[in-house]
């Protein structure tokens, strides 16, 4: 649950408030970060496809290649009537997005309705 990640810190967890705990009630437009796996990680933790996420544009899809096991998936809520056909998100160009070779990867976005504006930009750290 959402609200354990914040309750040591007493700080914050006066100032959040969790209207709801279904992911099909949030506000249209929100976004939503989820953890998946990709490949033999699949054996640690569930996997989440584009067409699992009825209601959801999928904005980006990241699967590390380093030693970070839990892959992460961005979307948003969509308030447009949900496609049925589960195969949409190839149509619409919206798949896993294997990144280029970067110890920490990064994220590229796919079908973003911002076009110019990345989600997460690079990390760029000196050795």
């Amino acid at each position: 649950m959402a609200s354990r990640l914040i309750s040591s810190d007493d700080d914050l967890s006066k100032r959040m408030f969790f209207h709801t705990m279904d992911i099909m009630e949030v506000t249209d437009g929100a976004v939503l970060m989820l953890r998946s796996a990709h490949g033999a990680r699949a054996f640690l933790y569930p996997v989440v496809n584009p067409e699992d996420l009825q209601g959801f544009e999928v904005l980006s899809i990241f699967h590390p290649q380093d030693e970070v096991i839990n892959s992460v998936v961005i979307a948003r809520k969509d308030p447009v009537a949900v496609d049925t056909d589960h195969n949409h998100h190839h149509q619409l160009g919206i798949g896993s997005i294997l990144p280029s070779c970067c110890k920490y990867g990064d994220f590229q976005a796919s079908n973003n309705p911002l076009n110019q504006m990345n989600i997460i930009e690079e990390l760029a750290m000196e050795e």
